[in-house]
């Protein structure tokens, strides 16, 4: 079904909704406030329409989701603070958008999270430094092709249980530490590329043993690899 219309408003009668899959339309317009009565969604399929607007801060009031998907869409402005309510959500997917402004912080309250994808947007600034903090159970972190700056938290090398971090196409400026492999025995894809990293390459890259694929090109970087 491809369906080219906007939200009707009367879904947000629909209150006993757990799941709803919307995906792979072409809804186009804002999201309609009537859907802030849907409170016991856990799951919510939004992508790959037209949506535009701002994603709305009522959006933090569904408690119970454990899955948001609005990628693929034309949302612009900021990641509303008011995500970092949804404390069973583990997995977010805000890529592929016109989302401007820094993560906020609110997004390390996250504390079930495991997938976080809010590549191919516009987003900029430094990322908190203690925003990963709380992340202990994040699997795959996309932030590629957006405009951050700063530094590469170093709370990040010490999710144990990453597998996939995509931080390429930014502007990510710092060195790498020598200790940022140690707690990493997950990771399976580790993407820096072309960002504005500088210094030399770590030997203790070499303690990624999961590793299966590896960019750091486009890079400051100096020295030469060893054995």
């Amino acid at each position: 079904m491809d369906l080219a219309t906007t939200i009707p408003p009367h879904l947000g009668n629909l209150s006993f909704l757990a799941l709803l899959d919307i995906g792979y339309n072409k809804f186009h317009g804002p999201i309609p406030f009537e859907l802030c009565n849907l409170r016991r969604l856990k799951y919510m399929f939004f992508h790959n329409n037209s949506f535009s607007g701002e994603i709305p801060s009522w959006f933090g009031s569904f408690s119970q989701l454990e899955l948001l998907r609005l990628d693929g869409n034309n949302f612009s402005g900021v990641i509303p603070s008011s995500l970092g309510n949804l404390s069973k959500l583990e997995k977010l997917s805000l890529s592929s958008n016109n989302l401007k402004g820094k993560i906020p912080i609110t997004v390390g309250n996250l504390s079930n999270l495991e997938v976080l994808f809010l590549n191919d947007n516009q987003l900029s600034g430094h990322l908190p430094l203690e925003i990963f903090d709380h992340l202990s159970k994040l699997q795959a972190l996309n932030l590629t092709w957006n405009q951050i700056s700063g530094s590469v938290p170093s709370s990040l090398f010490n999710l144990s249980s990453l597998q996939f971090i995509s931080l390429g196409f930014n502007k990510f400026a710092c060195h790498l530490s020598s200790d940022m492999f140690d707690y990493l025995p997950n990771l399976q894809y580790l993407d820096l590329h072309r960002n504005q990293l500088e210094g030399t390459v770590p030997l203790e890259i070499g303690n990624l043993t999961s590793l299966h694929y590896l960019d750091i090109g486009g890079n400051k970087f100096v020295g030469k690899l060893k054995d």
